[in-house]
């Protein structure tokens, strides 16, 4: 009698423990993801970085170093709209596969709970009519 409501817990468990497996495998591809774009943008930045202090190494005039100065600037606010398009495009995109993982997530976790609800129901119908027709035999007996 007690232990029905345990084994239907426990089965409800089970059925949402496949859900909580795909959220963590999305979770992984995402991080992945964003990992290997934060590899590329810091390769990006170090080979931009070191051809800088090559055209550094060759200035003579101070002319020259103003010039440089402004053209290190405007590459450096190029790649950092790029990088911010590519941030908010890797957010669209991991936003897009969460919201889809979440519909079909909740569908079957609404399904499995409904399940475990509709089973525990008649469970505990079976249990009062049980109890019910206990009670009235023993009724009958000291009736008698």
């Amino acid at each position: 009698m007690f232990t029905e409501g345990f084994e239907q817990f426990f089965k409800t468990n089970k059925n949402l423990s496949t859900p909580l497996t795909e959220w963590n495998k999305t979770y992984t591809e995402m991080c992945r993801r964003i990992a290997q774009k934060n590899i590329e943008q810091m390769g990006e930045n170090v080979s931009r970085f070191s051809e800088q202090l090559k055209q550094l190494s060759n200035m003579r005039k101070p002319e020259d170093f103003i010039q440089w100065q402004k053209e290190c600037l405007e590459e450096e606010m190029a790649a950092s709209m790029e990088y911010a398009q590519e941030i908010i495009h890797t957010s669209m995109a991991n936003m897009e596969e969460l919201t889809k993982l979440c519909k079909s997530t909740c569908g079957t976790w609404h399904e499995s709970t409904m399940t475990a609800a509709k089973t525990a129901t008649k469970n505990t119908e079976r249990t009062a009519k049980r109890t019910a027709e206990k009670v009235a035999e023993k009724t009958e007996e000291i009736t008698k």
